[in-house]
């Protein structure tokens, strides 16, 4: 079967045979924005998740994009070099030797098939320098969270947005004060709170002069 295509396949039926989300660590309070974006996305573009640590937002994504039937290349973007067993406890880190990267792809196989899905072991930066410009329809950045870091991703990667695209990011939260900083010091107020903890900024509502 060739990537990104579902064919003579009950979606739902498949959908129930592959990993959901919750069957790794991770957060997923911005599902819901995944699943929005797929549903308003182009049949043929680009998106790319920057921090995809275990995998589960990344199966939320794939999952999105196989009920979506379109042809969406998904690209996750992680140094997944966080090794500290005093910080992430469990089963399933230790049978991957709190491997991170291992855990991802784990995760993430079952749905190679049906997704067109590829890994970027590396920093944000240099990752978004391998994409030309206006290609990417949505970017989410959920990385390093310090203000210096949000800022210099979303640097990096608003050239990267089609016009019509869109790039958000996770923890804007008054415990994470960073997030927010950097987001209003690159868009001032030409962005907007998705959910509960979620930024997203429309390139085509506004032209950024940054």
């Amino acid at each position: 079967m060739a990537k990104g295509k579902i064919l003579n396949l009950n979606t739902e039926q498949l959908l129930a045979s592959l990993p959901r989300p919750e069957s790794v660590p991770g957060f997923s309070s911005f599902i819901p924005l995944y699943e929005e974006m797929v549903k308003g996305a182009p049949p043929e573009c680009t998106i790319v998740e920057v921090g995809s640590w275990c995998g589960r937002s990344s199966i939320a994504m794939a999952r999105a994009i196989i009920r979506s039937g379109k042809q969406i290349q998904f690209v996750c973007i992680d140094k997944w070099d966080f090794r500290d067993p005093k910080r992430v406890q469990g089963t399933i880190f230790e049978q991957h030797d709190f491997c991170l990267f291992d855990i991802w792809t784990e995760a993430i196989s079952p749905f190679r098939p049906y997704v067109n899905v590829r890994a970027l072991q590396c920093d944000s930066s240099a990752a978004a320098a391998l994409f030309d410009s206006e290609s990417v329809w949505f970017v989410y950045i959920d990385a390093d969270h310090l203000f210096k870091s949000v800022f210099k991703d979303i640097k990096a990667w608003y050239p990267k947005v089609r016009f019509d695209g869109h790039i958000g990011g996770h923890d804007l939260a008054d415990d994470i004060p960073g997030v927010e900083k950097a987001v209003r010091k690159f868009f001032g107020e030409k962005w907007k709170k998705w959910g509960q903890r979620s930024w997203l900024h429309t390139k085509a509502e506004s032209v950024c002069k940054k």
